[in-house]
């Protein structure tokens, strides 16, 4: 513990920078980041010295007993990381993003409302069959991870943009008047959490609820929304960790209860800490720095086995051959982002890729600030909704999968409406409809009584002798 206070102050301190920049932007990137690596970090190894957690136990495996030694000297690998990904973002995102009610245009409310509408109704028939053809193969291999079609296992998130579509129409006014559409929406948002809210999908549900936050408080005075999505955060990580403890059979309400709060006060969903410390005991003793190669199995990944029988696998412990192919899935600790980054080159591989996520994320939230505000609020939203799962690490081929099937129907959104999205929209075509772009009246001069009016069409409305 001695070597522990001046680590949790670095981590605090972003924490307080991240809320200093929410005060002065209405950014949320900065303090989602560093609050996220204070809970699986700092708080992690706080949690198992003080408050009765432990360290996840892989010495089955043939690896070494993780240790509060181990962890202590894996926690400035995280730290830097968040560092140098926060201080990249913050110096390549100078935008203020004004506080203020929103609404879409009305060209583009009426564009996606009756293709939403279509969309809920086929999807969700269509979630169905592919979970029952999901079910099928899962009877027949006895393995959701080796026996079942990732395309049919990823479909159904589909519904996460559903659902935050549902919300921002619902948010910026476009369903108002429509009691048909009200009930679809309550129906599909009902579905997403549904679909969201178990096990293996916890982490969809922790980014879906924070996404939703965001949109239903982004008009709020910035003081007043940092209360606001503090609490939600808060409800959220209880649910989140809620969800956990369903994975133990066996235990009444009153248990589950219990011990959904241990799980929440003690990070035990959180263990990504645990996860850097394995990782470290994996690269390069066991297997040689990636390099760059976890990043270009996402290029590769969609690949089916059908046509590349000899596609590498992805993932340490499967490339090591220590997975378990019964049940739903395979053996992993989740190392965070900057392990996965840790993976491909030790302290290059953190600093390249930090100031790369940085300096993406920045270029999103610039993108966005050039839109309307309702447009504004719906890409950051998709944003922090795909940062949890994201700054979990692991997996990265698998996890950009997950997020490229959950919101593909609001980049379609974004990129047939970017014209009219924008800020400033360009001057639009006779037969088009006309731009919401505010403008001062010109001055008129008063009509004089007229007889006849010019033909030519430049003087139209200028009434002559």
């Amino acid at each position: 513990m001695e070597a522990f206070p001046p680590l949790a102050f670095a981590q605090f301190l972003l924490v307080a920078w991240g809320a200093l920049w929410l005060l002065k932007r209405n950014d949320e990137i900065p303090i989602l980041i560093a609050a996220f690596f204070t809970y699986c970090g700092a708080y992690r190894y706080y949690a198992v010295e003080k408050l009765g957690g432990t360290w996840v136990d892989v010495s089955p495996f043939g690896f070494e007993q993780l240790t509060s030694e181990s962890a202590i000297k894996a926690l400035p690998f995280m730290i830097v990381g968040q560092m140098v990904m926060v201080t990249t973002y913050c110096l390549l995102q100078s935008h203020t993003i004004p506080v203020s009610s929103f609404t879409l245009p009305q060209r583009a409310t009426d564009w996606i409302r009756p293709k939403l509408l279509i969309l809920s109704l086929a999807i969700f028939p269509l979630v169905a069959v592919t979970r029952a053809a999901a079910s099928a193969q899962f009877n027949e291999s006895g393995s959701y991870a080796f026996g079942v079609s990732s395309y049919l296992l990823l479909f159904p998130m589909v519904l996460t943009s559903i659902g935050l579509l549902w919300v921002l129409l619902w948010r910026t006014g476009g369903l108002d008047g429509h009691k048909l559409l009200k009930a679809v929406a309550l129906i599909s948002i009902a579905g997403v959490i549904w679909q969201s809210f178990d096990v293996s999908g916890r982490y969809k549900f922790l980014g879906w609820m924070i996404a939703v936050g965001i949109i239903v408080s982004a008009h709020l005075k910035t003081r007043i929304k940092i209360v606001l999505q503090t609490f939600i955060s808060i409800l959220v990580i209880l649910i989140f960790s809620f969800a956990g403890a369903l994975r133990y059979s066996g235990i009444d309400d009153d248990k589950t209860k219990s011990a959904s709060w241990d799980r929440a006060v003690q990070a035990e969903d959180a263990n990504m800490l645990d996860g850097l410390v394995l990782i470290q005991q994996v690269y390069p003793e066991r297997l040689p720095y990636a390099l760059g190669g976890s990043h270009a199995e996402i290029l590769l990944r969609p690949i089916p086995r059908s046509i590349w029988p000899g596609k590498p696998v992805g993932g340490y412990m499967n490339k090591l051959g220590l997975t378990i192919a019964e049940g739903r899935g395979t053996l992993g600790i989740s190392p965070s982002l900057i392990g996965s980054f840790y993976a491909e080159g030790s302290w290059f591989g953190i600093f390249f890729f930090a100031s790369l996520y940085g300096a993406a994320l920045a270029g999103i939230i610039r993108y966005a600030a050039s839109l309307q505000p309702g447009a504004s609020v719906l890409v950051r939203a998709v944003v922090c909704a795909a940062l949890v799962p994201l700054l979990r690490g692991g997996d990265l081929p698998g996890i950009y999968a997950w997020l490229g099937m959950s919101f593909w129907p609001v980049a379609i959104f974004l990129y047939t409406h970017h014209r009219y999205l924008k800020l400033k929209a360009p001057v639009q075509s006779q037969d088009s409809e006309p731009a919401i772009i505010p403008l001062d009246p010109l001055p008129t001069a008063p009509a004089l009584p007229s007889k006849s009016r010019h033909p030519h069409p430049g003087l139209q409305g200028v009434d002559l002798e």
